[in-house]
């Protein structure tokens, strides 16, 4: 981003003076910069300002995202951020958007853009159950799944995980033009949409200018487009990139008054469990012998040529300490109920902890539930399959039924995922 205006193109709408210009990576292909001449942002702006989005079957604040989220459009914001609490509808929210922006033809085609494809097959299965005036969401616009690379000029809605786009726009022979989405709606902004490095000008040089770049945020500066961030947990940087001239939010529904008005239930108090592992940590004396796991995979016998001090936030990721796991699912087990209609999610450091973790539940469990069934406490990670639609399968087992009652998981079912 740093020598982003060296690319020496430049695009200003010059039919209203106070636009401004702005760098691009590419040209804008010839019927494109046709469409823009025809099309009619004062038009469009209008029929936003005569159609309040009162009638979308949305509650108070969704209703004030979207109008404010409208007025950022009108006055040329290029970088939006929406700050919402989890569990107060980001999604439907963003179902809003996209019907009143489309239909209003500010927008041509609008994509939204996710970092898992959990998330993307969960905003595809909200588009089935959301209806705008009484019709399904998905039938009013064409609307394109995971699975379509390139959506056809039908398209108005394109569903696609940032993994998917970086391949095609930076890792493809295929040209991506700057203009394919004008409108890019960003869920979970704050996860992996960094800032670039700075460069100093002896490393402009000598290194790869690639080494510095973020390359989530070259996704988004390669397209023409006006950039939505959705987030929960506005993080600085977040701001930084979503957040325009302002730096701030346009809208933001806090966890706390989510809670005042009811549309939340306010956490219990944590339950702490304090080991003597966890309270004291584990010391090593030079010379004590270890089992050491090579970057190869192997266990291999070793003596420490130096004293080790691990922290508990070390603990199963650079020490494996089985006694430590096996008395906090002991106590786990004295607090939870199996069997019940509660659901669990425990969160591991990696896929190894995760396996220890649900065998040693499962053990301190089936002293308390001799008949427990085996599928009450499963792991769930990107590795529990190697087909993502089985996977899918199984997190909504965990949402709609009892079984599993317990998920041991890693990062798969972190912010976003609606359980």
């Amino acid at each position: 981003r740093q020598i982003l205006t060296k690319s020496g193109i430049w695009y200003r709408d010059v039919r209203n003076v106070s636009n401004d210009a702005k760098a691009l990576p590419a040209w804008h292909t010839p019927g494109e910069l046709k469409a823009k001449l025809a099309s009619d942002n004062n038009a469009a702006h209008k029929w936003l300002e005569n159609n309040k989005p009162t009638d979308l079957g949305l509650r108070y604040f969704q209703e004030e995202a979207v109008t404010a989220t409208e007025q950022a459009v009108k006055k040329g914001q290029q970088n939006i951020l929406l700050a919402m609490a989890t569990g107060t509808g980001k999604t439907r929210t963003a179902i809003a958007l996209m019907y009143r922006l489309v239909q209003s033809r500010r927008f041509n085609r609008v994509l939204f853009l996710v970092d898992r494809r959990s998330l993307g097959e969960q905003a595809l299965n909200s588009f089935d159950d959301t209806r705008i005036n009484d019709v399904p969401f998905n039938t009013i616009f064409n609307i394109k799944g995971l699975t379509d690379k390139f959506p056809s000029g039908a398209t108005k809605i394109h569903v696609a995980t940032i993994q998917s786009l970086v391949k095609r726009t930076l890792q493809s022979d295929e040209f991506m033009p700057v203009e394919r989405y004008d409108c890019i709606i960003v869920d979970e902004a704050h996860r992996g949409y960094i800032l670039d490095k700075e460069q100093t000008d002896g490393e402009m040089e000598f290194r790869d200018q690639l080494d510095y770049v973020s390359t989530y945020r070259r996704i988004l500066d390669h397209f023409d487009a006006v950039k939505i961030g959705l987030t929960a947990t506005p993080a600085l940087h977040t701001i930084d990139i979503f957040g325009g001239k302002e730096r701030k939010p346009v809208y933001r529904y806090s966890y706390r008054k989510a809670v005042i008005d009811g549309y939340l239930t306010d956490q219990e108090p944590p339950i702490k469990i304090v080991t003597k592992l966890n309270r004291d940590g584990i010391y090593l004396d030079k010379g004590t012998q270890v089992t050491r796991l090579t970057n190869q995979g192997e266990l291999v016998e070793d003596t420490l040529e130096d004293e080790q001090d691990f922290e508990v936030a070390n603990f199963n990721r650079d020490i494996i300490a089985p006694s430590f796991t096996k008395v906090v699912a002991e106590s786990l087990a004295g607090s939870l109920n199996p069997t019940g209609h509660q659901k669990t999610l425990i969160f591991c450091v990696n896929n190894t902890h995760a396996d220890m973790v649900v065998e040693e539940l499962r053990a301190a469990c089936k002293v308390k539930y001799p008949s427990l069934e085996h599928d009450a406490i499963i792991k769930i990670t990107g590795t529990s399959d190697k087909d993502p639609k089985k996977i899918q399968s199984i997190i909504t087992r965990f949402k709609k039924e009892r079984l599993p009652n317990i998920v041991v998981t890693v990062d798969l079912l972190t912010t976003g995922i609606d359980i």
